[in-house]
């Protein structure tokens, strides 16, 4: 997943309702984040970006 706008920096990126944190790295200047194979629930995922401030 590629999330647009937010330039990558040292950071956590975390989904939630899982702990562990996402391999996340910066490509063209965007935030590019692995989600896992299988998501927690049906319908709305959220990201939580740690240490992403501007």
């Amino acid at each position: 997943m590629t999330v647009g706008g937010i330039a990558a920096r040292q950071g956590a990126v975390t989904l939630l309702g899982q702990g562990s944190a996402l391999k996340a790295s910066a490509k063209g200047g965007e935030l590019q984040v692995t989600l896992p194979e299988t998501l927690p629930g049906k319908y709305a995922y959220v990201l939580k970006l740690s240490g992403y401030a501007d």
